[in-house]
């Protein structure tokens, strides 16, 4: 009984932070910017559903690995999982800021273009979404649900950050209020609540990943950071499109290549 309060207390958490900005956008902006950031969510949604949909398709053979209690095997599944992780990501993220405003001038018109700082905080609020699924995964399968303190932080820091900010950056001022939180706890707590009461190693070996992966983590947020700025100053120019496809290239090449041999052993 225990467990499923805690468990309803971190799902519930997800939903109202999810759901809440249309609500807080209308609050301290207008109703005329809700139907603008909506165009926007609407197609980001969909985008990143499509791949994060079939990706959480592997929580119960996670749950499943973890019963078994090979730790190596854990390790070089959850690695695996977050190379794969962050090239979707990242091919989601880059992919959507270089053609949403395109789609959305030919479908809507100019008018409902949303500022560039609105779109980024989209981009990095998508990012994250999209790349913590596996820590999740890995968390839900040892039971870590005691942490319902990082819920109840991550809600009222939300909270308490838009109500800061709102009044004075409207849309990106609530963004930046549900950003900071995910940082602070999706980002920061849990890999280290998974390494510390999961896989029982030091938090640093996530942020410079292990053996030939190297530090993919900081490669993936180099390469899409670098695309999305490369994209905010330089244009849609041919060259820009050009190294956008380079940097998916080595985004992929960096993800699959250091754990070749490790996959192809998974079919001999």
């Amino acid at each position: 009984m225990k467990s499923t309060r805690q468990v309803f207390v971190h799902k519930m958490k997800d939903f109202l932070l999810m759901q809440s900005d249309q609500i807080l956008i209308f609050a301290f902006v207008s109703l005329k910017m809700v139907a603008f950031y909506g165009n926007y969510t609407l197609l980001i949604t969909k985008a990143s559903y499509l791949f994060n949909s079939t990706l959480d398709s592997v929580g119960a053979g996670v749950g499943n690995l973890v019963a078994e209690g090979n730790k190596d095997k854990i390790l070089d599944v959850f690695w695996e999982l977050m190379c794969i992780r962050y090239f979707i990501a990242g091919l989601v993220v880059t992919s959507v800021y270089l053609f949403i405003e395109p789609f959305i001038v030919l479908w809507l018109g100019e008018q409902y273009i949303l500022s560039k700082s609105i779109l980024i905080l989209l981009m990095v609020n998508t990012f994250i979404f999209l790349s913590r699924g596996v820590v999740d995964n890995f968390n839900y399968a040892y039971g870590h649900y005691a942490d319902i303190w990082a819920a109840w932080t991550e809600g009222l820091l939300n909270l308490g950050l838009t109500l800061l900010l709102a009044p004075k950056l409207g849309v990106s001022g609530i963004l930046i209020g549900k950003i900071v939180p995910l940082l602070l706890i999706v980002v920061c707590w849990k890999p280290y609540y998974l390494f510390n009461s999961g896989f029982d190693i030091e938090i640093k070996k996530y942020w410079i990943c292990r053996k030939t992966s190297g530090n993919n983590l900081i490669r993936h947020f180099c390469i899409v950071f670098s695309l999305v700025i490369e994209k905010f100053f330089f244009g849609n120019d041919l060259g820009t499109y050009r190294r956008t496809y380079d940097g998916i290239s080595g985004c992929f090449y960096t993800s699959f290549y250091p754990n070749t041999a490790t996959i192809m052993d998974g079919f001999y």
